[in-house]
């Protein structure tokens, strides 16, 4: 295959190999070359993108959620401490201690783990209605949300339809106390910002391919007893392409591995799992070279294989990652 330049370049060779029956859909193709572009940004780990950041933890708080703009988050530490915390796989600990969500043991955190993907970024500070905003004056179509949460004490859920040609704010009727996911239900040009109690609180923001939005939540172990600046590493969310002419913010030489990755989640999407089995060991293949190559390069790659993670990472599992993107993010 050629050398892929640009957003064009990527889905017109998608194209050329797709197996779906709607091979002229564009907005199919451009959002399985998104989901293909954001797999293979988290699973290289590229040093040159890896960002840091700090939070400071609350007494008696387990969860937080540090940065807004990470993809995965690699580590923390809490330097005034000295240490470095060990990441635990969730599933394990929950098995070595189900009880671990209810004991009340306070100390410096030793552990973090990914309790969920949670669908805000933050909660709304007191009972509120939802708005909601497009960043695009000119969009072509109406725009429906959904948002899903907590009014009264009980689950329920309302829909916001954005009319067309317009960037103006629109406000929900119901007071939500808690948000669990706010989601579009088509392609969009701009990006959707949903926010509430008078748009002091941003909960979260939906770009043009995506349905949703996930922002990484961790979980403290044990539960920190006083205020400590925990210092951590992430992936980020990189802007997705939009435009023809947008060029992905990886390797030139590298970039190739979006198309395979792009295959993975059409055929996650389309429920194709043979061919999801087929395409993940050839993808996974290229992947291992490329990270042999960086190694080589001295770019101070952890250490990966098939099936035991990176150092500090839990498994890489065919279709984990790609059934994450088909079924939760994106909007097809």
């Amino acid at each position: 295959m050629d050398t892929i330049a640009n957003f064009r370049d990527i889905y017109t060779q998608l194209q050329r190999n797709v197996f779906t029956d709607k091979p002229a859909d564009l907005g199919f193709l451009k959002t399985c070359a998104n989901g293909g572009y954001l797999r293979v940004v988290m699973d290289a780990d590229f040093p040159f993108l890896r960002r840091s950041g700090t939070f400071s933890t609350v007494a008696g708080t387990r969860m937080y959620t540090p940065e807004r703009g990470a993809l995965s988050l690699l580590d923390i530490r809490i330097p005034a401490k000295y240490k470095s915390l060990r990441k635990v796989d969730v599933r394990k600990l929950d098995t070595q201690n189900p009880n671990y969500l209810v004991t009340t043991s306070y100390s410096t955190p030793e552990m973090w783990y990914n309790e969920v993907n949670a669908g805000v970024l933050t909660q709304p500070t007191s009972a509120s209605v939802v708005t909601l905003q497009n960043s695009s004056a000119t969009e072509p179509v109406s725009t429906t949300c959904v948002v899903e949460g907590i009014v009264s004490g009980e689950p329920d859920k309302e829909v916001i339809t954005l009319p067309p040609n317009s960037s103006a704010t629109l406000a929900g009727s119901k007071s939500f106390t808690e948000i669990h996911r706010i989601s579009k239900g088509n392609i969009t040009g701009g990006r959707i910002t949903a926010t509430s109690n008078g748009a002091t609180v941003t909960l979260a923001v939906l770009g043009p391919f995506m349905k949703t939005r996930l922002y990484v939540q961790v979980g403290l172990e044990p539960i920190p007893d006083a205020v400590y600046t925990c210092y951590y590493k992430f992936i980020p969310w990189l802007p997705e392409m939009v435009n023809d002419e947008d060029v992905p913010q990886i390797p030139t030489d590298t970039v190739p591995l979006i198309v395979d990755a792009a295959m993975l989640v059409a055929a996650e999407n389309l429920g194709d799992m043979e061919v999801v089995a087929s395409r993940e060991k050839r993808y996974m293949d290229k992947l291992a070279k490329l990270r042999e190559k960086m190694r080589t390069d001295d770019d101070q790659v952890p250490q990966w294989q098939f099936g035991s993670g990176a150092a500090g990472r839990p498994p890489l599992q065919p279709g984990d990652y790609t059934g994450w993107l088909a079924r939760d993010v994106f909007t097809f």
